[in-house]
């Protein structure tokens, strides 16, 4: 812990800011206490490790226990004020309780944080124990070789900074706000997401009409019901050139140069490049390098591992190579490259790929898999309406997605100053004063 702080700053270990040293941390109940079988349907809510994430309290498939179980295990409620770490895993994780989370139980992979209000403001604390130099200390004093852990001897002498506790109170209060951004964007990019997936639906099944009227007759095809004007092509039809990219290519790694394309960078959320933890190459000047080097408009296929991730090349990729595990789907016409990309990204094209899958427990698709897959095509005037449609969504949740980076980077660089004193809040005379 850093000990060049501000006048009026201290360090303290969490025991010394504990109510007292019993319960200042708390283990969550021994197996034989609680088990599966004891779970019902409405009940208290039982919080494990998955519902403990980094930015905070995960509701999503949370178990619950009889008021009766929670009654009997008492010791292992929580107040408003503690902090819940998760002790095995993902150490250093942890959540805020707050009045709602009053008197739910906390497991026996978890461990309970309850120190003294008088002491330190339990909102700065929990910043303070997300801080870069305290999670680093977690994850140093942590033990295990094969599944790290935490346990109450660690917690307890863990140390963090404590400013006066007005100053405490004036960081929490800077960093809520900024989580209060976060949180609402996450919620606008949640939004749009789920419009998205809404007009996916309707868009690439319903299509958008003629001169503006609704279609009114619809035929079963091999990719669901579509408007009858619509025709079904195996995408084999539509290209001039189906490949996979290269194997044994770490020998041409470079630092820069051309993007090697993987599977990760492709993803489900939109049909664009996700360019992080980019491997660049320096290709061999051959046939086979030729053979993998990407065009705009080309249509990009996982064919290993997470099956069906699309990703259609755009004039912004510069030169670009696909590795062993992504398909490359030239098309005929690259107009409609992104209707494809869209289209194959719908959830009955995606069962397309689940169904093809030719590799047993290894997921897999061979380039024959791909040639067949099954692609409904709308005249191109309305092919362009949908796609400008769905652009624009992905567009719009490109930009929060950036505004949520920049806002995170700038609550990472305020944490930094804040809990170290680098930067001073000002709390005013008469909050020092009292």
């Amino acid at each position: 812990m850093n000990n060049s702080l501000p006048e009026g700053w201290k360090v303290s270990t969490i025991i010394d800011l504990g109510r007292n040293h019993k319960d200042c941390v708390q283990t969550g109940p021994f197996g034989a206490q609680l088990h599966a079988e004891d779970y019902v349907a409405d009940g208290v809510p039982l919080i494990l490790i998955k519902n403990i994430k980094d930015s905070g309290l995960d509701m999503k498939g949370i178990p619950r226990i009889s008021q009766e179980d929670a009654n009997r295990l008492k010791r292992y409620q929580l107040d408003e004020g503690d902090i819940v770490f998760s002790r095995v895993g993902r150490v250093g994780s942890c959540f805020l309780a707050t009045e709602n989370e009053v008197g739910w139980v906390i497991s026996g992979q978890t461990l309970r944080m309850r120190v003294c209000d008088e002491l330190i403001d339990s909102s700065y604390l929990l910043y303070a124990l997300r801080s870069e130099q305290v999670q680093k200390d977690i994850i140093g004093e942590s033990v295990g070789s094969t599944r790290t852990s935490i346990n109450t001897t660690i917690l307890e002498n863990l140390e963090v900074n404590v400013p006066p506790l007005p100053e405490q109170n004036k960081i929490a209060e800077i960093l809520t706000s900024v989580d209060d951004v976060i949180e609402k964007t996450q919620a606008q990019i949640d939004k749009l997401k789920d419009l998205k997936t809404g007009m996916m639906q309707e868009l690439l099944t319903r299509g958008v009409g003629v001169d503006g009227k609704p279609y009114t007759e619809f035929k079963d095809s091999p990719v669901g019901r579509i408007p009858v004007g619509w025709e079904v092509r195996p995408l084999g039809d539509l290209a001039s050139f189906v490949t996979s990219g290269s194997r044994g290519w770490a020998q041409y790694y470079a630092e820069n140069g051309p993007v090697f394309i993987r599977i990760g960078n492709l993803t489900r959320e939109h049909i664009n490049f996700r360019f992080k933890d980019v491997i660049h190459v320096r290709p061999p000047n051959s046939a086979e390098g030729k053979r993998t080097l990407v065009q705009s408009g080309d249509v990009l296929i996982s064919i290993t591992a997470d099956l069906g991730v699309i990703a259609v090349v755009n004039d912004d990729i510069g030169e670009a190579y696909v590795n062993q595990h992504v398909s490359l789907v030239r098309l005929k016409e690259p107009k409609i490259s992104r209707w494809v990309g869209h289209f194959l990204s719908s959830d009955d094209s995606q069962k397309q790929f689940i169904a093809n899958n030719d590799a047993g427990a290894k997921a897999g698709l061979n380039l024959t898999a791909i040639r067949n897959t099954q692609v409904a095509i709308p005249d191109l005037s309305e092919l362009e309406l949908i796609v400008e449609a769905l652009d624009a969504v992905d567009l719009s949740i490109s930009q929060k997605r950036e505004k949520l980076r920049k806002i995170s980077d700038t609550k990472k660089a305020l944490m930094q100053d804040l809990l170290t004193g680098k930067i001073r809040v000002n709390v005013g005379l008469k909050a020092l004063v009292n």
